[in-house]
C-alpha cells in the first residue's frame, strides 16, 4: 500500500516536471505529435466556495496541466480515451482529489481538436493546514502513516460539465491568437 502511494506521487511529480504546461500562454498548437490531438475545455475550481484555479494542477492520462485564473485548458494528448485522473490544489497544505475511472472523454487525435466541455469542480474540504502534512516531518513513521491515508480523497466534490463551445473557443482565440478550425466535441463523462 505504501509503495503504491509513493509510486503515484513519484509519477505525478515526474509528469509535472516533464509535461506540465504552465498555462494557456505557453501552449504551442504546432507541437502536436502524429498520434496526438489537442484537447481544449475549461476546468473551474470552486474550493470551499472560492474561485481557486491558480492554485491547482490537473492530471490527465498523458499529461499534467497547471490552471490559470481562466481555467482554460489546451494540451496535446495521445488519441483515444482520456481520463481526468486527479486534481491537486495548494492551500496551506496540498489537497488532492482522485476521480477514479469515471471522468473520461474521447480525444479524436490525428491533429484534430477535441472539446471536452466546461467542467466545474465544487470542492468542499476542511482547508488550511492538514494534519497529515505534519507526518512528513517524522521520517519513516510519518511516511508509513501518510501512505495509508494517501489514497483517501480530501473532502467532497460535485462535478458539473457544461457545453459552452463558442465561449471557450473565443477564449482560446484570445489567449493564443490561433483560430482552432474544425473542433469536435466529446463532453467529459462524470460517472464517478
Amino acid at each position: 500500500m505504501i509503495q503504491k502511494a509513493l509510486k503515484l506521487v513519484a509519477i505525478i511529480a515526474i509528469l509535472s516536471l516533464f509535461t506540465c504546461i504552465k498555462n494557456i500562454r505557453d501552449f504551442d498548437p504546432n507541437a502536436v505529435e502524429d498520434n496526438e490531438g489537442i484537447v481544449i475545455g475549461k476546468v473551474n475550481v470552486m474550493y470551499n466556495g472560492k474561485h481557486f484555479n491558480e492554485n491547482c494542477i490537473v492530471a490527465f492520462s498523458g499529461g499534467v496541466y497547471k490552471l490559470d485564473k481562466t481555467g482554460l485548458v489546451a494540451i496535446p494528448l495521445e488519441a483515444g480515451e482520456v481520463r481526468m485522473a486527479r486534481i491537486t490544489c495548494q492551500d496551506v497544505s496540498s489537497y488532492k482529489y482522485d476521480f477514479g475511472e469515471g471522468m473520461t472523454f474521447e480525444n479524436f487525435g490525428d491533429g484534430k481538436i477535441t472539446y471536452f466541455g466546461d467542467v466545474t469542480l465544487e470542492w468542499e474540504t476542511k482547508g488550511g493546514f492538514k494534519s497529515s502534512t505534519c507526518l512528513l516531518l517524522f521520517g519513516a513513521l510519518g511516511g508509513a502513516i501518510l501512505g495509508t491515508v494517501a489514497s483517501i480523497n480530501d473532502g467532497d466534490m460535485e462535478v458539473k460539465v457544461g457545453n459552452n463551445l463558442s465561449g471557450t473557443l473565443q477564449e482560446y482565440r484570445n489567449a493564443t491568437g490561433e483560430n482552432p478550425g474544425n473542433v469536435q466535441t466529446s463532453l467529459m463523462s462524470t460517472g464517478m
